[in-house]
């Protein structure tokens, strides 16, 4: 706050902030030639140089992982460099990215707690709404869209969770790289650039979801939204 003369933590998208203030380097001109030394570098790990980084503002469209796929990073480092708390990202934000993830090994990411639902009943409710028609802000048997889908499902199945659109529900997970029963699966630029569609994966390279169509269940290898696909997510 005091590097960006902040007087609360209010912030708002796009704003750009100085996040290390380093100390000004000292130079000393040595008298004479008999003065001037040369230091070899040592192996301690003190002495090494810190990993190179550089800035990549946000457009429209980006994910934080086809941010880490492009520039060869993990999703875990770019949100620990950037001190993120969620997946979410905004036109205009500057992102820090450094080399050191290309060379580490990712850590497996890990819920903070056991899952809160039922997975078995949450693909059998999901599944006993197969049929049921697309409704544009639908979050009943009446008739769903995308997002209200999962609202519907996830709370028969236990999740106390509140009723987001598909961006919202992106923020409030995190991805797997092996999906299980029951995870997320994002979509994006579908009918709008950045994450437009989210359905529930039930196994078999399949995933269940309220389409155009109504209630359905697709295949991944679908040349749509094999195009569009995100990645896989899991609820915090």
């Amino acid at each position: 706050m005091k590097w960006n003369n902040l007087n609360s933590t209010l912030i708002y998208p796009g704003n750009v902030f100085v996040v290390n203030k380093p100390e000004p380097a000292k130079t000393e001109k040595p008298n004479n030639k008999a003065d001037q030394k040369v230091e070899k570098p040592t192996n301690n790990s003190k002495d090494q140089k810190v990993p190179s980084t550089s800035v990549y503002t946000v457009k429209s469209g980006d994910t934080l992982s086809r941010i880490a796929i492009e520039h060869k990073v993990t999703v875990a480092n770019l949100k620990k460099w950037n001190n993120l708390k969620s997946d979410m990202i905004y036109i205009g934000q500057k992102l820090t990215i450094g080399d050191g993830a290309k060379v580490e090994t990712p850590k497996a990411e890990t819920p903070p707690k056991e899952i809160s639902y039922n997975v078995d009943q949450l693909i059998k409710t999901a599944k006993n709404q197969l049929g049921v028609g697309y409704v544009w802000g639908g979050a009943t048997p009446n008739g769903f869209d995308c997002s209200g889908f999962i609202y519907y499902a996830y709370k028969e199945a236990g999740l106390n969770t509140n009723r987001y659109s598909s961006e919202g529900y992106h923020m409030r997970s995190y991805y797997v790289n092996t999906p299980k029963v029951g995870d997320l699966v994002f979509f994006e630029g579908t009918y709008k650039s950045g994450i437009s569609h989210v359905g529930i994966y039930i196994g078999n390279n399949e995933f269940i979801h309220a389409s155009s169509d109504g209630v359905v269940i697709t295949s991944l290898d679908n040349a749509y939204w094999k195009k569009h696909f995100e990645g896989f997510k899991r609820f915090y």
